[in-house]
């Protein structure tokens, strides 16, 4: 595929950070991510790519497993528990999105039952005000 010149002069460097990320990503959809900025902007989006700090399958597990223990530790520190009668996790963003598929692994990581999730049962405790610690979860971009 023929691509626009400042992309095609940038081609070599985008080839060589994509393929030292931990995972595998084909070039083409790099390139396609690239091409949805304006022109004016494809520097922007190569910079970006600079700067990503891609994670694979065993970092985001470690990863998901810290964000439990630091959240049971803070709430611990404020005095409160974390329990399955108080507590819901709640995906940010319906089925097939990234805070869906977050939220899945943080709950397979860290043992949680399903029941700790967000439910026709949860929505049944939270109108009866026994909920009090609501968990978001999604991913994110961040510096």
């Amino acid at each position: 595929m023929k691509y626009p010149k400042y992309i095609e002069n940038h081609l070599p460097e985008i080839k060589q950070i994509v393929e030292s990320w931990p995972i595998e990503k084909p070039l083409t959809e790099v390139l396609t991510w690239i091409m949805q900025f304006d022109a004016s902007d494809y520097d922007l989006a190569i910079r970006i790519l600079r700067s990503l700090n891609v994670i694979g399958a065993k970092e985001m597990n470690n990863a998901l497993s810290v964000a439990y223990s630091k959240l049971i530790r803070h709430s611990k520190d404020l005095g409160e528990k974390i329990t399955q009668e108080d507590t819901i996790f709640m995906p940010i963003g319906g089925a097939g999105k990234s805070g869906a598929m977050i939220a899945y692994g943080f709950r397979t990581i860290n043992g949680l039952s399903t029941a700790h999730f967000l439910n026709q049962d949860s929505l049944a405790l939270l109108q009866m005000s026994k909920i009090t610690n609501l968990v978001l979860i999604d991913d994110i971009i961040a510096t």
